[in-house]
């Protein structure tokens, strides 16, 4: 398939099918990339599973949506039971009629391609069959990140995902995994866009030692034990044994009971903030020091790629998508372990000349990989090859 952008001014009407109605990282990408492929003349019509803050979202953007329920086509890793088998039957009897709701979607709005935004709903794969219109899968997510199991295996599920037209991955890490199990060829890279160029450059706030005031920590994501916020704080413990002038946020929603129980155990309230879910995470980075990426496996990492752009120096687990962005000692700090994690973070205290560098260099690199334009570019390219040889 051709992917070369040819500069054609042909309209394109796209259904987007998201998987969840909150409004992190996935969903947020997700309007970037519409407001990117607007300017293109792309008309969009989202799918959203339920009302929540995403359709207040596209209410205010003037973005049309539609909200038919459907349901992930994987489970957790902790079922295996009569009941899961009962669930998974249930939900794809849903996705089943659901799928009758979006055929007439696609005729009513005369769609011309079908683009499903995470690997964890199949409703626009089989919205696709029915309409006989191509369909694009962008991976978003490993799955072992948020425990998550394909309902019909990962051989199977991989091997369907792969008969769409295209499959789009946030990073090489993604996309090398993809094809560990199916060796599909139609497979291409593209970051998210997180801003546009302009407003990357007009966030860039440069590092500035704040000599008399704490050091700030932070931690941004949906908490969850494989996005490392207890990783975060017990290393944060320990730095508090040689560094006092620190505190530690902790921003996102979810169960946040056994964190809670950590920060007491350790006796360290005073010095943890746990802020909860927020709606802007780039306005509250803009108050902190130095970001903390402690998720194992990351696809790729919006808000390292946040950090990067406001030129706050990020200390990332090293593995699959984060250690693909950062660059160790260049761009920012990777860590293996715990004791890694705390010398990166005193060393960062210790030394405010590298920290404002690496934050530069962050920048940089965030200019380059990180923009709206080139982000809508890449897969206007990829959508227009596909509506030209269907």
């Amino acid at each position: 398939m051709a992917v070369k952008c040819n500069g054609s001014n042909n309209k394109m009407n796209i259904l987007f099918i998201t998987h969840y109605s909150e409004f992190y990282g996935a969903n947020r990408s997700l309007l970037s990339l519409i407001e990117g492929l607007r300017k293109k003349g792309v008309k969009a019509l989202v799918v959203i599973p339920w009302r929540g803050e995403l359709s207040s979202v596209l209410d205010r953007r003037g973005i049309k949506y539609e909200i038919v329920t459907h349901h992930w086509w994987c489970h957790s890793l902790q079922g295996n039971s009569i009941k899961l088998i009962i669930d998974i039957l249930l939900r794809h009897y849903q996705n089943a009629k659901a799928t009758f709701r979006t055929v007439n979607l696609v005729k009513k709005n005369k769609i011309d391609i079908i683009y499903s935004n995470s690997s964890t709903v199949i409703l626009g794969y089989l919205t696709s069959i029915f309409t006989r219109k191509p369909h694009v899968w962008h991976l978003r997510e490993f799955g072992s990140e948020y425990d998550l199991r394909f309902d019909l295996g990962t051989n199977l599920s991989y091997r369907i995902i792969s008969k769409s037209k295209a499959i789009i991955a946030n990073s090489n890490s993604l996309k090398k995994y993809f094809q560990k199990y199916t060796g599909a060829k139609n497979v291409f890279v593209v970051y998210n866009g997180i801003l546009s160029k302009r407003k990357i450059r007009e966030n860039y706030q440069g590092y500035s030692y704040r000599k008399n005031k704490d050091f700030k920590f932070a931690i941004f994501g949906k908490i969850n034990k494989n996005k490392g916020q207890k990783d975060a704080v017990i290393a944060f413990s320990k730095l508090l044994k040689i560094q006092h002038k620190v505190k530690l946020d902790i921003v996102g929603g979810g169960e946040t009971q056994e964190i809670k129980d950590l920060i007491k155990r350790k006796k360290i309230g005073n010095k943890v903030n746990l802020i909860g879910y927020h709606a802007n995470p780039l306005f509250l980075m803009k108050n902190i020091d130095a970001l903390l990426m402690c998720s194992k496996i990351e696809a790729m990492g919006r808000v390292t790629a946040e950090a990067m752009i406001l030129g706050k120096p990020v200390i990332g687990y090293d593995s699959t998508g984060t250690s693909e962005l950062i660059i160790h000692k260049n761009n920012g700090l990777l860590y293996k372990n715990q004791k890694q994690l705390v010398f990166y973070m005193d060393y960062l205290i210790k030394n405010p000349a590298v920290a404002k560098e690496l934050g530069e260099k962050a920048h940089l690199f965030s200019y380059s990989n990180f923009s709206i334009e080139d982000y809508s570019t890449k897969i206007y390219a990829i959508l227009e090859g596909i509506k030209r040889d269907a």
